[in-house]
C-alpha cells in the first residue's frame, strides 16, 4: 500500500478544471493506497474535490490544508489545526505591502476577503478567472478573529522588505505560483504534515509519491525518490523532484508508477517462490 500525495492548483488541476478521467483513476487507486491532497487551499474551497473523489466514502487519506497549517485525516477523524496569524500581524503585512501588490485578499473562518485596491477599476477589464474571482469576494470591513494567511497578486517591492516583514513579524512567505504569493503563519509545513501521516501509520518513505508545482511543495517532494513536478512548475519544485511529467496528467502518472511497482514486486515474489 502506497501513500500518493498531490498538490492541487497547477499539478492535479490544470487552471482550475477537474478532468474525469483523473478523477475516475483517483479513485480507483483509493481502493488499495492512501490518498492525500496536500494544497494551500483551505477545507471550504476544497469541498467541492473531496466530493469528485468520493474520500469521505474511501476513508484511506487525509487533506492537508493552507500550506501545511491544518490537516484532516479521513481514516480515524484526526483534525489538527495550528494557531493562524493575528491581527497585529495581519495588519502590519497589509500596511506593509498594500501599495505593492495589484489584489490582496484574507482569508479566515471560512471565508475570503479582498482588500480595496487602486487596481480594481482595470481587473474588472481583465478576462482572468482568477482575478474575476478574487474582485467577487467581499470587501473586508474587519479582521476576522482568526486569519489563516494572505494571498498577494503581483508583488512589486522587494526581496529585503519581505525578509524585513519575516524577521520582524515571524511570518513565512510562500511564492505559489508565477503570479501569486501568500503569507502565511511561521512553521507552516506540507512536509512536516507529510512525515507525521507517514509515521502515524508505520509507512516507509520508499513507498511515498509526491506531486507539487510550487514553493510550497518543494520541501515534500524532497521526501522521496519517487517525486514528481509537472514541465511549467516553478524552478524550485522542478530542482526538488527526481522526475518531470505533462501538465494535467497527474494521475495517470501515479497509476503508471503503481502499476509497474506491483508488477515489479509481483516477479520477485515469484523469482523468491521458485528460490525455495
Amino acid at each position: 500500500m502506497a501513500v500518493i500525495v498531490t498538490d492541487v492548483d497547477g499539478t492535479l488541476l490544470v487552471h482550475g478544471k477537474t478532468d474525469p478521467g483523473s478523477i475516475a483513476i483517483l479513485k480507483k487507486l483509493q481502493e488499495r493506497h492512501h490518498l492525500i491532497l496536500a494544497t494551500g487551499r483551505d477545507q471550504e474551497s476544497v469541498r467541492f474535490l473531496v466530493e469528485k473523489l468520493d474520500m469521505e466514502h474511501y476513508k484511506t487519506g487525509a487533506l492537508i490544508l493552507l500550506n501545511g497549517m491544518e490537516m484532516i485525516d479521513f481514516r480515524d477523524r484526526e483534525h489538527i489545526k495550528k494557531p493562524g496569524l493575528s491581527c497585529e500581524q495581519t495588519l502590519s503585512a497589509i500596511k506593509a505591502l498594500k501599495k505593492y501588490c495589484l489584489q490582496v485578499y484574507v482569508v479566515g473562518e471560512g471565508t475570503h476577503w479582498r482588500i480595496p485596491s487602486v487596481f480594481e477599476p482595470l481587473f474588472h477589464l481583465v478576462p482572468i478567472k482568477k482575478v474575476k474571482k478574487v474582485l467577487s469576494r467581499p470587501r473586508i470591513e474587519h479582521l476576522p478573529s482568526s486569519i489563516d494567511k494572505i494571498a498577494i497578486l503581483g508583488y512589486f517591492g522587494t526581496k529585503r522588505r519581505l525578509m524585513n516583514l519575516e524577521r520582524s513579524e515571524n511570518l513565512s512567505y510562500i511564492k505559489i505560483g508565477k503570479f501569486w504569493d501568500e503569507i502565511v503563519p511561521e512553521g507552516c509545513d506540507k512536509a512536516k504534515m507529510v512525515e507525521r501521516y507517514m509515521c502515524k501509520y508505520h509507512i516507509p518513505f520508499d513507498d511515498l509519491y509526491v506531486f507539487g508545482d510550487g514553493q510550497n511543495d518543494a520541501a515534500m517532494l524532497q521526501l522521496t525518490g519517487n517525486s514528481y513536478a509537472p514541465k511549467n512548475a516553478l524552478p524550485c519544485a522542478k530542482k526538488a523532484a527526481r522526475h518531470v511529467f505533462e501538465p494535467g496528467s497527474m494521475a495517470k502518472v501515479a497509476y503508471s508508477e503503481l502499476h509497474a511497482r506491483h508488477d515489479l514486486h509481483g516477479q520477485k515474489h515469484r523469482k523468491e517462490q521458485k528460490d525455495h
